[in-house]
């Protein structure tokens, strides 16, 4: 039977069964769950009763999974744990990421003191479209995070990584446009030129065989097409 649990202006949390929950309004269940003494509520996201009691199975099965204890982590407290993590490495890379990692901290939707727990997975998408870069950088930041959420999950503190849709992006080809044969003479005049250099003559002649040698090739190239 169906019994009223709490009252509101628009509408009244329903019994539908343990531990699941119905809201009279827009009929969207919920789950109340209660967890080493304390109570988990959660929105199901569906007005299906199917659907509502498969969200629950996953739901619990996401709290047997995880570390009660370490539920108000925060993002802040989370990448000054990874920091940590990351001694070992180069000190290049220890610098690119420590960057990162500030980024992160100022720069979160939310902000840096959000629970973990409250993330969402649109909340990376909100952080990485604040910067306007190439593809080498925005794949060095998502490289960064995941491995701070990766390192969220060994931790028993979420299930499943709010990183994990993430995808590297194809890096750009760079334009390096050929000059004419005109300009490669005149370059090749320009280090024959230079007048400190004692190995200019046999640089230039390198580099007059190595410009003439391609020439050849796309001549004949053009040629066999």
């Amino acid at each position: 039977m169906t019994t009223t649990q709490k009252h509101s202006q628009n509408g009244v949390f329903q019994k539908v069964g343990e531990p699941l929950y119905r809201y009279s309004s827009n009929r969207v269940y919920y789950a109340r769950i209660k967890v080493g003494g304390k109570e988990i509520k959660r929105f199901l996201r569906t007005t299906d009763p199917a659907l509502a009691r498969r969200n629950l199975a996953v739901l619990k099965d996401e709290l047997r999974q995880t570390d009660r204890s370490q539920g108000r982590v925060t993002l802040a407290e989370l990448a000054d744990r990874y920091l940590e993590t990351i001694r070992h490495q180069k000190p290049k890379t220890i610098e690119r990421k420590n960057y990162i990692i500030r980024r992160v901290k100022q720069d979160w939707p939310s902000g840096a003191l959000t629970q973990l727990t409250r993330i969402r997975p649109s909340d990376l998408d909100l952080w990485l479209s604040r910067y306007h870069f190439g593809s080498a950088s925005r794949n060095l930041f998502m490289s960064c995070i995941k491995e701070v959420f990766d390192l969220a999950m060994r931790d028993r503190i979420i299930v499943v990584s709010h990183a994990a849709h993430l995808r590297h992006t194809k890096r750009e080809k760079p334009i390096r446009p050929t000059p004419t044969y005109e300009e490669f003479k005149a370059i090749i005049a320009d280090v024959r030129a230079q007048p400190l250099s004692a190995d200019a003559q046999d640089s230039a002649d390198f580099l007059e065989f190595l410009g003439l040698a391609g020439f050849s090739l796309s001549i004949r190239n053009a040629w066999q097409s």
